[in-house]
């Protein structure tokens, strides 16, 4: 993976990160194997860099890909076929989204839930799926043992059986350990 992207890099402690968006607003990197605790992070572009920011470096930060409908964040999701999983607001027009039903599995896309089993090689590319750490899925008051994979570097994907709770829209968390999803994200059933 490039640790350069149109110019930018970020550097964390002096080591370079693997950057894999530049936008005007949002530089996505998967960060390289560091010790965990406090870090100074320095943005490399073409104009100069700006260094100076301290961040803290932890085992964990699972957050769930989202997206707003209304006032409410909702998870990317799919169904198995690729089509987009959750309410008809979540897709742009013309984009194909099927609701969630019980008993059917659906895959929810998440970042920031650390090492895998083998340990993914930092700058490389998978060959294939790596399993995940164990987790726990918070669906209303259910508490669900997804599947997980990391299935791309930094991108992992839950596997999940959704359970008959109800129809509606309810909360949906992930923890693991004492590491929990922080912003208040939505799914909903039909």
């Amino acid at each position: 993976m490039p640790t350069s992207l149109e110019g930018v890099a970020i550097l964390l402690d002096g080591i370079a990160g693997y950057v894999s968006l530049v936008s005007p607003n949002q530089v996505n990197v998967l960060l390289p194997d560091l010790p965990l605790g406090p870090a100074s992070l320095t943005l490399i572009t073409r104009h100069g860099s700006r260094g100076g920011y301290r961040v803290q470096l932890d085992r964990l930060a699972p957050a769930f890909l989202t997206r707003f409908v209304g006032d409410r964040l909702f998870p990317l999701a799919t169904h198995p076929d690729g089509v987009l999983a959750g309410p008809p607001e979540i897709a742009g027009e013309g984009v194909p989204v099927r609701g969630i039903q019980p008993g059917q599995t659906i895959l929810i896309y998440m970042i920031g839930l650390g090492r895998t089993e083998p340990i993914a090689r930092d700058g490389f590319l998978l060959d294939g799926p790596l399993r995940a750490g164990a987790s726990a899925l918070r669906l209303g008051n259910l508490t669900l043992t997804p599947d997980c994979a990391l299935v791309s570097p930094g991108l992992y994907v839950l596997t999940v059986k959704v359970p008959d709770v109800g129809g509606g829209t309810i909360p949906i968390k992930l923890s693991s350990g004492s590491y929990e999803t922080k912003a208040p994200v939505f799914i909903t059933i039909d």
